[in-house]
């Protein structure tokens, strides 16, 4: 779901298009803020494993180096030929991952089971992607076999009056008043409250009150379009300024999670 147009930005453009999408039947789900991981299973149950966009699979070598990844590996090396006999091999599972709870920029209350959260199938031919199946059903339905978590859907259907109102008055607020309007009310709580009342929190937090990055819309199936979380943009921007002093600490900390994954015991000095 890389490179997603912002919903905001498309209705200053052209605010009747995005209101004639949010009538048709739309499907939201909350963006995690995990590590991208894929999975490709080719004849004779051969399995790859790829990172963020890299066209290259991981590696002995790369597992050497860094066990970032062991724990999503190890899952998937656990399973005996006939689990993944089924699986078409010019599929790629991709996965939001999470080796602990906090990977990227946001502390979450929950671990995913086994640590992998499944919300796309890329379909690829002549090495090149044709298809992308992102529904729910086929995605939960694999998600169960992989004995994984399926994507976290937040609501699926049709807008009502009010729903469509109040994400309407969100996208009518000056760009420059979002981060004061929500640093006060709580972004999540404010869209998950008007889509999913009955919900009392998010996917991997235990309270509406707690930081959530994204949700991603998908109009018909179609056309995905993400709304950010104003406060989580400002952070993310604070991060690109940060100082060098504040990026050494932050280096050293990297640095101390990496020791601390290492047994020395199994490592012999010569």
């Amino acid at each position: 779901m890389a490179g997603l147009t912002h919903m905001y930005d498309i209705y200053k453009r052209d605010p009747r298009y995005v209101e004639s999408l949010l009538k048709s039947e739309i499907e939201v789900e909350e963006k995690l803020a995990g590590s991208r991981f894929y999975l490709e299973v080719h004849e004779g149950n051969q399995k790859k494993y790829f990172k963020g966009s890299n066209a290259s699979p991981i590696t002995q070598i790369d597992r050497a180096l860094s066990r970032y990844y062991e724990k999503a590996i190890g899952h998937f090396e656990s399973f005996n030929d006939e689990k993944l006999a089924n699986v078409p091999d010019n599929w790629r599972f991709g996965f939001e991952y999470f080796p602990n709870l906090q990977p990227v920029s946001i502390a979450y209350a929950r671990m995913p089971l086994n640590n992998l959260v499944l919300i796309e199938i890329a379909v690829k031919s002549n090495n090149k992607v044709s298809e992308v199946i992102s529904d729910d059903k086929t995605l939960n339905e694999w998600a169960d076999i992989l004995e994984v978590e399926g994507p976290p859907i937040i609501f699926k259907g049709q807008l009502n009056s009010e729903q469509l109102r109040t994400i309407q008055s969100y996208l009518n607020t000056p760009e420059d008043e979002l981060e004061e309007h929500f640093s006060t009310k709580n972004f999540a709580k404010f869209f998950i409250e008007t889509l999913s009342p009955r919900l009392d929190k998010s996917f991997l937090q235990n309270t509406l009150d707690d930081e959530i990055e994204a949700l991603i819309f998908k109009f018909d199936g179609k056309n995905p379009m993400k709304v950010m979380n104003p406060t989580f943009e400002k952070k993310k921007l604070e991060v690109k300024d940060a100082k060098p002093s504040d990026m050494y600490s932050l280096t050293l900390v990297i640095l101390q999670e990496f020791f601390l994954e290492l047994d020395f015991n199994t490592i012999k000095l010569k």
